[in-house]
């Protein structure tokens, strides 16, 4: 009743569904009973993403299961992320399922489309921008981080595929790879937990 009463003050025009068609629409297997149809989202120019002094960008090299990608928006929104950067082929993209799994995050956050993560991140370092690659066999640590310019500066955070993490190609053009410490005897932590945990920890930096 909540949102008809608001559509109704926006004028936005309201459609009942069997629920055959609303399935049938949805693309996502949560919808829970609504659909929104809005503007795309526009990918914003790369060069303007790397050149803001206070860059501070996620970009994820064969992320491909959806909840993923869309908690992992929804970290770099909270943690104050300037864009989130996504190949355009072997990745996933802003589909209904990643949408929905930012809890909102989206409208708040720019992205990047790029052609591949390597030369994206070629790009980054010309540009001077460091670029940590998060990988679980690093030798140096996320905590290792100081306060300084390296942390500070416009930096790029690589997060991995679920499954194989970072490609060979994208950990040679990382300044420096680092790795969550752990105590457990599990193997790793999800993609989206660890994107979690290393860019609040950045963003703690960064204050």
């Amino acid at each position: 009743a909540k949102l008809l009463y608001m559509a109704e003050r926006k004028r936005i025009r309201v459609a009942t569904l069997s629920k055959e068609q609303f399935m049938g629409r949805a693309r996502t297997e949560a919808a829970q009973g609504v659909i929104a149809y809005c503007v795309e989202k526009k990918p914003k120019d790369i060069d303007d993403l790397l050149l803001n002094p206070k860059a501070f960008l996620v970009a994820l090299d064969g992320v491909t299961d959806p909840r993923n990608i869309g908690a992992i928006v929804r970290s770099a929104e909270v943690a104050g992320a300037t864009g989130v950067i996504l190949p355009k082929h072997r990745s996933g993209h802003l589909s209904p399922s990643a949408t929905k799994s930012a809890a909102g995050a989206v409208e708040f956050m720019e992205f990047g489309l790029v052609a591949g993560i390597p030369t994206f991140l070629q790009k980054a370092n010309k540009a001077g921008v460091t670029v940590y690659g998060m990988a679980g066999e690093a030798t140096k640590s996320l905590y290792d981080l100081e306060k300084s310019s390296a942390a500070t500066g416009p930096i790029v955070v690589v997060m991995g595929s679920e499954g194989k993490g970072l490609s060979a190609l994208v950990r040679k053009r990382c300044d420096d790879l680092l790795k969550i410490p752990q105590v457990g005897k599990t193997e790793s932590l999800n993609v989206s937990a660890a994107a979690a945990v290393t860019l609040m920890h950045l963003s703690h930096l960064r204050l």
